[in-house]
């Protein structure tokens, strides 16, 4: 018996976002434009996330916790991606 999300589910559900953000933004519906964005960045950070977590290992519950935190920057580095963040961040800086 499975539970949760598959990464397909989430790469799927981030992608759905960002194609109605891109309708209401085309819209003039900025600001719901801008929040679906947001949502759409978070669903795939937790696709990443999931890439990143074994289906033989039970991960810690403090990683669980943080899984479900809407909070970017835990998220960016459950994924792995602060490293590459970190570097982009340089280059533009």
């Amino acid at each position: 018996m499975g539970f949760g999300y598959k990464r397909s589910d989430l790469r799927a559900m981030a992608q759905a976002k960002m194609d109605d953000a891109s309708l209401l933004l085309d819209n003039g519906r900025y600001s719901s434009a801008y929040y679906l964005a947001g949502y759409a960045v978070e669903i795939g950070l937790k696709a990443c996330v999931a890439a990143q977590l074994s289906a033989e290992t039970i991960p810690d519950k403090a990683v669980i916790r943080d899984i479900f935190k809407h909070d970017f920057k835990t998220l960016i580095g459950l994924a792995g991606l602060a490293g590459a963040l970190k570097q982009r961040q340089d280059e533009d800086g």
